[in-house]
């Protein structure tokens, strides 16, 4: 018998055992299967994963993060595609680990991360410039750039090593977040009086404050999903490596959002849904993504409270909506509208990329459709646009006709975004996937939840610049793991099916 049998197949062949009744070896492999439960299995896969994470720490502590030759993308791989396959390996185990060796890791994943200093992306370094060029300058991020700020290559906030690694585009873009992600830089670069690292620390607390909210909700939330186990949901979350790459090391924005989304979803969940369409608007001034599920908060507050709860909610929202945009409305000018158009609809990482790729090398092939590449990305994108309009109306009258329950709310705000970042969306990157995973992980028995965790542990293969190349970045991180889920969807339906 093979000794490396697991807990569960020795437990079908000796029930009711105890190991000093059994024959010598059988009496091993129940050893080892007791040595080697759930708990230890998750206990090593959680100490792997945090020498990967500290090595990561280690390593961009140094210039190494201002050179891209091969030892630094094998350092990231290496140590993020680490933690990232024992996550997946992980999940068989959650259910069955004590709760404090899921939140131990957890403490232990977050603390590294924040102490991580910023290695794959620019962006919090653009966040800080941002705030300062406000709270020094005096400048409006809608309506100024800050190439017009004057010596502004003499300034280590604005122009920096970090700044550079990407030609700083950001000189010349309007800011392009919203009102309450504007103040909430300006409050940092205010306490942090231009020091860099002070900054980039608040930056850091402000993102670990959502995480530890965010880790507090999902306990809370679990227990309106049927079906949901708190501990498994934990474990989801606080042990994703995006989320602990992307949020806590690279500092980026979208856990502010998704934290006010989980808010959002925890109101309508705990019959209260009328404070999530303020809740909702305030994640909307973070990244204006988290507008599309305004209506559905609408709905159910309308459904469960009446019109009256309904139109205070709006109201309040509505405010909140105007005090954040009241300090940056132009006195002079006018806000940057077309150049903000142009910087959010560029191209890169997403379905439209992937297909506009591969139009223009059919048009290498067959030189009459080169001249159509233009038009036809464009006609992709609005067909892409309207696609998605129709599904949000589809899904709207689809929950107007269904009754109000948890399992229909989570699924639907879950679908809606991972159809808005993942499919329609003219940009992608990986940590656009921390919006969509606090929602997943409520919703893992679905589809799209499952989907959505996937692509987090796949889109690990973004930290080797694969993301760079449209093809290569979409097919190997999106498209192919959803063909695959799809796919064993099917089969198990099927087997299902044959066997009743």
């Amino acid at each position: 018998m093979n000794p490396l049998v697991s807990d569960a197949r020795a437990g079908a062949i000796f029930p009711n055992a105890r190991i000093e009744e059994l024959p010598a070896s059988s009496a091993f492999v129940a050893a080892q299967a007791v040595r080697f439960g759930p708990a230890e299995k998750l206990f090593v896969a959680g100490c792997l994963s945090g020498l990967a994470y500290i090595a990561i720490a280690l390593f961009f502590w140094t210039d190494a993060v201002f050179t891209r030759d091969w030892k630094t993308i094998v350092v990231k791989m290496m140590g993020v595609g680490i933690p990232a396959i024992l996550y997946l390996y992980g999940i068989r185990f959650a259910r069955r680990t004590p709760l404090r060796v899921i939140i131990g890791f957890a403490v232990l994943f977050a603390v590294v991360g924040c102490v991580t200093l910023p290695f794959d992306s620019t962006d919090a370094f653009f966040y800080i410039a941002d705030g300062w060029r406000q709270f020094h300058y005096g400048q409006n991020p809608y309506s100024d750039l800050m190439r017009d700020i004057p010596h502004f290559d003499a300034d280590r906030i604005i122009s920096n090593r970090w700044m550079a690694m990407n030609k700083n585009p950001w000189l010349d873009s309007p800011f392009p977040y919203g009102f309450g992600f504007a103040i909430a830089t300006r409050t940092i670069a205010w306490i942090g009086a231009g020091n860099l690292w002070g900054m980039l620390a608040l930056l850091n607390v402000l993102n670990l404050s959502a995480h530890i909210g965010m880790t507090v909700l999902l306990w809370k939330t679990a227990r309106f999903v049927p079906g949901a186990d708190p501990r498994l949901v934990l474990y989801l979350y606080t042990w994703n490596p995006i989320v602990l790459t992307q949020s806590l090391a690279n500092a980026h924005n979208d856990i502010l959002m998704a934290f006010g989304i989980l808010a959002a979803a925890y109101f309508v969940l705990s019959d209260n849904p009328k404070w999530s369409i303020p809740v909702l608007v305030l994640a909307g001034l973070i990244k204006y993504g988290a507008f599309i599920l305004l209506p559905f908060a609408c709905l159910v507050t309308f459904r469960s409270q009446g019109v009256k709860a309904a139109l205070k909610a709006s109201v309040f929202g509505g405010l909140l909506g105007a005090l954040a945009m009241a300090p940056y409305w132009p006195r002079d000018g006018s806000f940057k509208y077309q150049l903000l158009f142009l910087q959010t609809t560029e191209s890169g990482g997403s379905l439209h990329a992937f297909a506009a790729t591969l139009f223009r090398l059919a048009g290498r092939v067959y030189a009459p459709l080169a001249s159509m590449v233009g038009p036809a990305a464009s006609g992709l994108q609005i067909a892409l646009g309207l696609g998605f309009l129709c599904f949000l109306i589809h899904q709207f009258l689809q929950a107007a006709r269904s009754p109000i329950s948890a399992d229909a709310t989570i699924q639907t705000w879950t679908t809606l975004l991972f159809a808005a970042i993942c499919i329609v969306s003219p940009q992608f990157y990986s940590w656009y996937l921390v919006i969509l995973t606090p929602l997943a992980v409520l919703s893992a028995g679905t589809f799209f939840g499952r989907a959505a965790l996937v692509l987090t542990a796949t889109h690990v293969l973004a930290f080797a610049d694969l993301r760079r190349k449209s093809i290569g970045y979409f097919a190997a991180c999106t498209l192919l793991p959803m063909v695959f889920l799809y796919w064993r969807d099917r089969r198990d339906a099927k087997q299902k099916s044959g066997a009743a």
